[in-house]
Order: structure tokens, then C-alpha cells, then sequence
């Protein structure tokens, strides 16, 4: 962990604020807490709005990973009879699938706002997504959320900060 910190600190001439992994162990976010400095970490799997985690005398929040939004996930969801594996591209879900699916994730969640500020976490992998029949949905998606009021695109850093100014709330 401390090495690819430091690759990137050094490449991007900046100090990271949070940390993500795809497979987070039972130790990362005792790590995590223990021996950095992150604001936040978007390792769990487990929510669709962001929480506290406290240990070793320090806080973070938690940007929980949310699967509908990595569309890696729809070739194993639409292709039972290919080898699973959510990186194979070529046996992916038709374009048509994944802009259905982001549409359906999104309006259950925006419903769902009207009561209490959530996300929609987008996982962009470049050799996935960056490939025509996975951008093509997502740029659809996007300039479609883009129309619904209140609907905004951040980055982790600035979902952190606005969620502290006004939604954190601390454990005991």
C-alpha cells in the first residue's frame, strides 16, 4: 500500500485523499486507518450512501463501491453461457442492456434522494468501458442523468468534503 502511495504521490505531484481497491481484505481499513492520512476510502461493498469508519484514533468516510455502476458487471449478468469473468469484453451485454440497467439503478435512486442525498457510483475501466459497446451507454447515460434536476458528476475528493459539510454524522 505504502508503495503505490508513493508511485502516485510522485507522478501526480499531489498528496492522495483517499484510497480504493478493488478487493479490500479484512485488515485494509484497520490499515488504512492506522498509517494514512486518506479522508476517505471506496473499498466496501456494502451501502449507497457514504458513513463514518473510526480506528486508531482517527475518522474517514467510507465512498461504499456500488456494482450496478461498473459495467463490467453486465457480462455476467447477460452471458451465463460464456466463461464468467467480468473482464471479457467480447461476451459483454449489448449496449442497449447496460444503458437500461444504468437508467433503472439510477431512477430507483433518485427517488429514493427525495428523502436523503445518495450516490451513483461509476466504475470507468479503461479496457472495459473505454471500449464502444460500454462508452456508447455510458455517454448515453450521462447527458441522460444530466437532465434531472439536482443530479450532479463529482469525484470521490469532492463527494467527501460535501458529505462531511452536510450530512456526517458522528458515531459514538
Amino acid at each position: 500500500m505504502r508503495k503505490t502511495v508513493t508511485v502516485f504521490e510522485d507522478m501526480l505531484s499531489e498528496h492522495l485523499r483517499g484510497w480504493r481497491t478493488c478487493f479490500a481484505s479484512h485488515n485494509t481499513i484497520d490499515l488504512i486507518l492506522e498509517h494514512f492520512d486518506f479522508e476517505w476510502d471506496t473499498s466496501r461493498w456494502n451501502d449507497d450512501r457514504p458513513y463514518i469508519l473510526e480506528g486508531h484514533g482517527r475518522e474517514m468516510i467510507e465512498i461504499p463501491f456500488f456494482a450496478p455502476g461498473d459495467p463490467a458487471y453486465s457480462t455476467q449478468i447477460t452471458q451465463p453461457f460464456a466463461p464468467p469473468s467480468q473482464y471479457s469484453t467480447w461476451a459483454s451485454a449489448p449496449p442497449e442492456f447496460t444503458l437500461r440497467a444504468y437508467k433503472a439503478v439510477f431512477h430507483a435512486l433518485y427517488e429514493t434522494s427525495k428523502e436523503q442525498a445518495c450516490m451513483f457510483p461509476l466504475t470507468i475501466h479503461d479496457f472495459i468501458t473505454g471500449r464502444p459497446a460500454k462508452s456508447k451507454p455510458l455517454d448515453e447515460f450521462i447527458a441522460y442523468a444530466k437532465q434531472f434536476e439536482g443530479v450532479v458528476f463529482t469525484t470521490h475528493d469532492e463527494l467527501a468534503t460535501w458529505w462531511r459539510a452536510n450530512y456526517q454524522v458522528k458515531t459514538s
